[in-house]
């Protein structure tokens, strides 16, 4: 068995309760959503493989589409409370605020899935439909990077709230729709 890759000190640790531990038992490569064109997660796909994500904003609403995966976000403006009717989904339902430049995003009503999916088993975590993300968004002072930090907590499968961060960079390449092609099964 060959070994494995260090932890990259720059991901965040999930520490998994029982039932997180359960639900990603005998966890393989191959089940990674990516390998199968369907999106992870909003926190993952944002900066994945670096491929160029698109913002647009109106009065009431900014809407993320993401370079990978396609996953599309909207986040309301003009909302306080989440409704009691949310579909869930792998984007989940957000709500912002503004605070001193600094947009606030909180995230509720997600699918269950993966929060975290790499090539190797012990660091898989799913997540429940009890998934909550909150995060901060702010532009550098130049205006050519955007910081995100993030909290999650999922106290179904995660011991403690997870933290982390990532930036983006402002660039002049053109945002084009990911459009993945499963090509992993094909009927024989």
């Amino acid at each position: 068995m060959g070994e494995r890759p260090p932890r990259d000190p720059n991901r965040p640790q999930f520490k998994l309760t029982e039932a997180g531990e359960q639900a990603v038992a005998g966890y393989r490569f191959e089940d990674s959503p990516r390998l199968h064109c369907k999106a992870t997660n909003i926190i993952d796909d944002w900066t994945f493989d670096q491929l160029v994500n698109r913002i647009d904003q109106t009065e009431d609403e900014i809407t993320i589409h993401y370079g990978f995966m396609d996953i599309v976000r909207t986040i309301h403006l003009d909302l306080d409370q989440h409704p009691a009717d949310i579909e869930p989904s792998v984007a989940g339902h957000s709500i912002g605020k503004w605070e001193d430049g600094v947009l606030i995003v909180d995230t509720i009503g997600f699918a269950p899935g993966y929060i975290h999916a790499p090539p190797h088993p012990n660091g898989a975590a799913k997540n429940s439909d009890q998934l909550h993300i909150v995060e901060r968004f702010h532009l550098s002072d130049d205006g050519l990077s955007l910081h995100r930090s993030y909290e999650i907590e999922d106290p179904l499968y995660l011991q403690e709230k997870v933290h982390g961060e990532d930036v983006v960079k402002l660039t002049e390449s053109q945002y084009f729709p990911y459009e993945c092609d499963d090509l992993t099964y094909e009927k024989r």
